[in-house]
């Protein structure tokens, strides 16, 4: 799979006209790196590197998470596309964490109703 994220991270990044030197001064990682991720060098990249790839490429994080073996399940309700929300939302502050957590807790607990056939 790593040969799939290089051709899909090097395919999206020359489709927007950058070199590997000006992909590395937007993502803060070595063009010597990215050019191991592309050519499948690196097996599992980080999530870190993963998600500012995708930002700075315009791709979707939960599918690079996916290609790169952190996860199988790509889709709405996945580990990766949660984890994607809260990464960018890194500058709530901790009143605005907890609604979005009773927020959550809320459809966690309308899904179990619908499930269990009560709603």
């Amino acid at each position: 799979m790593p040969e799939r994220l290089g051709v899909l991270i090097k395919e999206a990044r020359t489709g927007k006209g950058l070199t590997l030197r000006e992909l590395e001064a937007l993502v803060g990682v070595s063009n010597a790196h990215l050019s191991q991720l592309e050519t499948g060098a690196i097996s599992q990249p980080s999530m870190a590197l993963l998600y500012a790839v995708a930002e700075a490429l315009e791709l979707d994080y939960a599918m690079l998470l996916s290609l790169a073996g952190h996860t199988t399940k790509v889709g709405p309700g996945s580990a990766a596309v949660v984890g994607a929300a809260f990464q960018g939302a890194s500058d709530l502050t901790a009143d605005e964490v907890e609604e979005v957590q009773r927020f959550i807790d809320i459809v966690r607990r309308r899904k179990e109703r619908s499930d269990a056939g009560t709603d």
